[in-house]
């Protein structure tokens, strides 16, 4: 059985086409999407991906009994409440690292 998966950023149809084939992933956008996904189906989450700004709080976390994992794009995590993560035992993950040499250049070239 897939991973049941709560989206919470916007994604290119490439990367939303990969989650589809491997995963069972529920796109939540927008504030009241969110609100929904997290109210009816916060049971069955085991993954939430989301930006660090967008975050993940600690009443949500309490809607998601399996949930294992909150996978941050990109270098940031300070939206995601922490402390409540590591009392609940939810591993929290972020892509620190990822645009280094990117940004390397692009700041070298704006130079």
């Amino acid at each position: 059985m897939s991973v049941s998966i709560l989206v919470l950023c916007e994604l290119s149809q490439a990367h939303r086409d990969i989650l589809l084939q491997r995963y069972r992933p529920h796109f939540a956008v927008t504030p009241e999407q969110r609100q929904a996904a997290v109210r009816t189906c916060g049971a069955a989450f085991e993954a939430v991906l989301t930006l660090g700004l967008h975050g993940l709080r600690a009443d949500e976390m309490d809607a998601m009994p399996q949930l294992r994992l909150i996978a941050c794009l990109g270098a940031g995590h300070e939206g995601v409440d922490l402390a409540a993560a590591r009392a609940r035992g939810i591993v929290v993950s972020n892509g620190r690292g990822a645009n280094d040499e990117c940004a390397a250049d692009h700041a070298m070239g704006l130079w």
